[in-house]
């Protein structure tokens, strides 16, 4: 609304005492103009049933903070960056919420919408048009990850310190987020405890777990364990679990365990219930003995299958004699098929990518 008067100091100066009173006369006119046009922006004007009623209220664009007041709390505007006109609340201990973001409420102050692409490997960054400079216990943030995070990590909010992200496990304590807890382009929900942000999402199955798979088709998000050549930057979150532990073929490539007809056999890791642990194979980066991954080919274990019969010496076989006849070992004749094997059934063995 334009004004008819400007209201400034000038206009607020008196009229002295040599004006004459038809001056004076307009000057108070032109004084009720513009106080009634400036009512009449927020509230009712003259309505019996309504004066002094809110049309609406006008508040005041604020640069910083209201000045605390014992008893008092403050409603009003300010700037969140780009021209972006928010609205808060102040209360008389100055804590200040944002009531509303992008044109519409914040139901709970506390909890705020997506608030930004978060960028850094395991130290992420996000910067949410609120100047946070402190985080409250309940405070949650939803943010889309640039990339994926290789174990531990940080979220480091406004101009907050970095704090770690954790996962919550058993009896309440915490543990950082294992290699692919969060992936590449993941809306990510997080909520600050006190001491941590916690991660809210369920990360699922970890990137590299291997199961087997009763179907001839693969499962979205997995694939099978044929030992296939991968591109790393095709399968980056993959490759910081596995490595070149399995082999490769080049710089840009590595290779997935083959885990095809193979029967799985846990880790002897020094138990010794596996005799040949220190002979086992190596599974593709060079690594041998008593190590996850390294194989063996089938085996039986030693064994005997004896018997005793008569053997003749010499003399006439049907003679009397029985010096003719000795004792000698002789082998069983062949038995069994092409392989020692317990009943089974065939699985696809895959892993999460």
């Amino acid at each position: 609304m334009t004004f008819t008067d400007i209201w400034d100091s000038t206009f607020e100066s008196l009229p002295n005492n040599n004006t004459y009173g038809y001056l004076i006369d307009d000057y108070f006119r032109r004084l009720y103009i513009a106080i009634r046009e400036r009512m009449q922006v927020d509230h009712v004007w003259e309505s019996a049933q309504l004066d002094g009623a809110h049309n609406k209220v006008s508040l005041a664009l604020q640069t910083i903070k209201p000045a605390v007041v014992a008893g008092y709390g403050y409603l009003y505007t300010k700037d969140v960056g780009s021209g972006a006109i928010e609205l808060f609340y102040e209360d008389a201990a100055a804590n200040e919420v944002q009531l509303s973001k992008a044109g519409s409420l914040i139901k709970n102050p506390s909890v705020l919408p997506y608030a930004a692409s978060a960028v850094g490997t395991d130290a992420y960054a996000i910067t949410t048009g609120l100047s946070i400079s402190a985080l409250s216990v309940g405070m949650t943030f939803t943010f889309k990850a640039d990339v994926f995070n290789t174990g531990g990590c940080t979220l480091k909010v406004d101009s907050c310190g970095a704090t770690a992200i954790v996962k919550l496990a058993q009896k309440g304590t915490v543990v950082d987020p294992a290699t692919g807890d969060i992936h590449t382009g993941q809306m990510i929900t997080v909520v600050f405890d006190g001491s941590y942000f916690q991660l809210l999402n369920n990360p699922g199955e970890a990137v590299g777990s291997i199961k087997g798979w009763l179907m001839e088709s693969l499962p979205l998000g997995y694939l099978e364990c044929n030992g296939a050549s991968l591109v790393r930057a095709d399968y980056p979150e993959l490759f910081a679990v596995l490595g070149e532990t399995y082999g490769y073929a080049d710089s840009t490539h590595f290779y997935i365990p083959d885990l095809r007809g193979m029967f799985l056999r846990g880790w002897d890791h020094a138990r010794a219930l596996d005799p040949d642990a220190a002979t086992r194979l190596a599974r593709g980066d060079g690594t041998a003995g008593d190590h996850v991954g390294t194989y063996q080919t089938d085996e039986l274990k030693t064994h005997l299958h004896t018997y005793t019969g008569k053997s003749v010496t010499g003399g006439a076989l049907g003679g009397s004699d029985p010096n003719n006849l000795t004792d000698a070992s002789k082998n069983t004749g062949a038995t069994g098929g092409n392989e020692t094997r317990p009943y089974n059934t065939n699985v696809m063995y895959i892993i999460k990518v």
